[in-house]
């Protein structure tokens, strides 16, 4: 198998990769090319077009100056090594490699052959981990596994991660001695990874260091907690000029709380999402050029207005949330259409199949999940865009 075939302790990296194609099939994804060593000095001429690398054998070299042309570049801590990489070469370039002149540039140079790595893509993705739902701490989905075997990710160990196989508790392990793994039984697996950390350390002075429009977004999201469940919060914001550290500490405890219940979010954590269903679409039809937090006060807003036309919400909701945003300087409204921010929003990981949960206010400090049909998305986003 990969696990136990793979020789992942070679001395040159390359060799590491190349003999990973080999397990699987693949071509090799580097190419050695023919160089000549002169004491301190290696030069090769690539005779075909494409990305190079270059892997120094002597590990006693430091730095290494490379003159390609006219243009140089020098590389420092070569006695890591790793591959250096000297980027796209013409064919019949000829290249220069210097190293200190009490060293020997003992080097081997190499052609990147992009083809194999779309074959070793195609090889490894034979049985996906297709994610179905996935943020900055869950990745859930299905593998169909043709056979008994090891669901390997590029996401680095740590005991941090919690793993789920079809509801069930799985045991996480190290592979190739970095990346998570879970070993899979034949067939259809729903896999979960679950990751929450040991502690949370905030530096409140860090907050000085950063420019005002992120303070702006951040407090878009103290408002948030304030308006699922923390009718105390919203008192203090209403009297606070900066973030305190009682203020910040609140946050925490109050997403603590919630992270804690449900820790596979399938309820009260997605509490969380308020204002961002809506938030994610104006991110997405501004191509990311409205901030996160400001998109969210936004995303917000229009959630409660058109909770209030339609008797879910008290009206003292809406105006207190139009206050909020008011006092930290936080828009209000979006240039964008009911449709565009429909489609948008349907496209978001948290979409449920055929329905979508939105997260409502019902009133000052409360909030509650509603269920909707993806249908009745685009009234309720025109209910938000109208004016009271």
């Amino acid at each position: 198998s990969l696990e136990w075939n793979w020789q992942t302790d070679m001395a040159n990296p390359a060799d590491v990769q190349n003999d990973l194609c080999r397990i699987i099939g693949a071509d090799p994804v580097l190419w050695e090319t023919y160089g000549e060593v002169l004491g301190n000095q290696f030069t090769f001429v690539p005779e075909e077009s494409g990305e190079y690398y270059i892997f120094v054998m002597n590990r006693k070299v430091e730095e290494v100056t490379a003159t390609i042309g006219e243009n140089s570049a020098t590389f420092d801590n070569v006695d890591r090594g790793y591959l250096l990489e000297l980027g796209y070469l013409e064919a019949g370039t000829e290249v220069l490699l210097e190293c200190d002149a009490s060293q020997i540039m003992d080097a081997r140079a190499y052609r990147f052959d992009t083809g194999a790595l779309a074959q070793v893509h195609d090889i490894l993705n034979r049985m996906p981990w297709r994610l179905t739902r996935w943020n900055d701490t869950i990745l859930e989905g299905e593998v169909n596994a043709g056979y008994e075997g090891v669901l390997f990710t590029s996401i680095p160990y740590d005991k941090g991660w919690k793993i789920t196989v079809d509801g069930k508790p799985a045991e996480g392990r190290k592979i190739f001695d970095t990346f998570l793994a879970v070993d899979l039984p034949e067939g259809k697996n729903l896999v979960g990874a679950f990751w929450q950390p040991s502690l949370v350390l905030c530096d409140c002075a860090a907050l000085k260091t950063l420019p005002a429009q992120y303070l702006l977004d951040g407090w878009a999201e103290v408002i948030k907690y304030g308006f699922i469940a923390d009718a105390e919060l919203l008192d203090m914001l209403a009297e606070a000029s900066e973030p305190s550290e009682e203020i910040i500490a609140r946050c925490v405890e109050n997403k603590r709380r919630l992270v804690e219940a449900d820790e596979y979010d399938k309820g009260s954590r997605q509490l969380l999402n308020l204002g961002h269903t809506l938030g994610h679409a104006i991110e997405k039809c501004s191509n990311y050029q409205i901030s996160h937090g400001q998109a969210v006060a936004i995303g917000m807003i229009l959630i409660v207005k058109a909770a209030v036309k339609r008797g879910w919400c008290e009206k003292e909701v809406l105006a207190k949330m139009l206050a909020m945003t008011a006092k930290y300087q936080l828009p209000q409204s979006t240039i964008y259409q009911a449709e565009e921010l429909k489609e948008a929003a349907l496209r978001d990981k948290k979409r449920l199949g055929a329905s979508i949960n939105l997260v409502i206010p019902v009133k000052i400090g409360e909030s509650r999940l509603k269920k909707i049909a993806v249908t009745e998305l685009l009234a309720i986003i025109k209910d938000g865009l109208q004016d009271e």
